[in-house]
């Protein structure tokens, strides 16, 4: 009797959802163009956003002053920060109120110790808490310093093998090989970036996103049309089949499982379409691997336990399927499922990172894009919080629908 009610219950669903699959692709057509679109235009903003970088330094250094000067006009500081001169203590109590993002604090006659030839250090600060713009500048500023300490070292050996070593080549022949050298490294500089991405998208770029961000707007857009299975009818039928021993917890884990296994087709055959355009197209953005099979089930039983639980809450199907529309539409706004999360301010950054979808989609980027085989150690972490998370839901409805009873 159990095993019929649960294939009886999963034929309804497949009937109901093939009645609406039509317009529920229209939505998520037009809901990702819209978001594409939008989110492409501000990848087409300037990179970085000028950051101010406060100028500690001791009055009247008129001369350090006029050097800084002609380093802040170059185009290439120019584009990142703005200097602001101030005082060591004004440079400090400016960060800790966050009106500046960095500050720098110059030693006394730092002019004569540049021009002189002397090593003086600088040190930076930043503030304990950066926005990504600030991150941004902080590896930029880092890899700078990493290229001039490679050329000064370079420059000091080569004097060094000249003076000691007697060296052959002449002045110039030595300026034309350092010449030739450092213009391939710099050309070459480039791989200095590789190590390290910032970026709205996170590790993924603005294609592999949205492809992700679809799938998961289908599969919430779908959750609506398992409506049915809370109506006023079913709950009369439930009473009646109590008696015969389906209890709560059973009808509320064939609610989970079917739910979990729409979800979990939507995105294996999304993942398998994906691989094929991927190997037709060359682009070879999916990344094959069968451990795909088992890494999307915790997803799915996450998904499916969390549409229970909402439609759990309703006292009928119509204000359930408000609720659940209400909580997707707030979940896609604010965890990053229309445009990504770093894009918003710190107070929804955070409530987003609360929200499930935000660890569904970084969990479904890790299958398509990364390496699956890598992400069994790495992300056992999230893997682990949504299969608890789908515990707790799925107990959480079996209380509420036990409590309506």
């Amino acid at each position: 009797m159990r095993k019929n009610y649960f294939f009886l219950q999963l034929k309804r669903s497949f009937a109901a959802f093939t009645r609406m699959i039509g317009s529920v692709i229209v939505m998520i057509a037009l809901s990702v163009l819209l978001a594409w679109g939008v989110s492409k235009s501000f990848s087409n903003a300037p990179v970085l956003e000028q950051i101010t970088l406060g100028i500690g330094m001791e009055e009247n250094e008129d001369q350090t002053e006029v050097f800084l000067d002609l380093i802040a006009g170059m185009s290439s500081v120019e584009s990142i920060c703005k200097f602001e001169y101030m005082t060591e203590d004004e440079a400090f109590e400016k960060l800790e109120n966050k009106e500046i993002e960095a500050a720098i604090v110059l030693p006394q006659n730092f002019y004569d110790d540049v021009n002189y030839g002397t090593n003086t250090p600088l040190v930076i600060y930043f503030s304990s808490e950066v926005d990504p713009r600030t991150s941004l500048f902080r590896e930029l500023l880092i890899d700078g310093v990493s290229f001039a300490r490679i050329s000064e070292a370079a420059i000091y050996s080569v004097l060094d093998m000249r003076d000691v070593y007697a060296l052959k080549m002449t002045a110039g022949e030595t300026s034309d090989f350092l010449t030739d050298f450092y213009m391939w490294q710099i050309l070459e500089r480039g791989s200095a970036f590789d190590n390290r991405v910032l970026a709205a998208t996170g590790e993924v770029n603005l294609e592999q996103y949205y492809i992700t961000v679809g799938v998961l707007i289908f599969l919430l857009l779908g959750s609506l049309t398992f409506g049915f299975l809370y109506k006023e009818e079913e709950q009369m039928l439930y009473k009646k089949l109590r008696l015969m021993g389906i209890t709560s917890a059973l009808v509320s884990g064939t609610r989970v499982l079917i739910m979990a296994i729409y979800s979990y087709c939507t995105m294996l055959l999304s993942y398998v379409v994906g691989m094929i355009i991927s190997a037709a197209t060359e682009t070879f953005l999916f990344q094959p691997s069968a451990l795909v099979l088992f890494l999307l089930i915790p997803v799915a039983l996450a998904m499916g336990a969390f549409a229970n639980l909402i439609y759990s809450l309703a006292k009928n199907q119509s204000q359930g399927m408000l609720i659940n529309l209400g909580v997707n539409v707030v979940m896609l706004v604010c965890a990053g499922g229309i445009l990504p999360i770093y894009y918003f301010p710190k107070a929804i950054r955070i409530f987003g990172n609360l929200l499930p979808l935000r660890y569904w989609l970084m969990h479904l980027q890790m299958i398509f894009f990364g390496s699956a085989s890598g992400f069994v150690g790495k992300s056992f972490l999230i893997v682990s919080v949504e299969l608890v998370f789908a515990a707790i839901c799925y107990g959480v409805s079996i209380l509420i629908t036990e409590h309506k009873k």
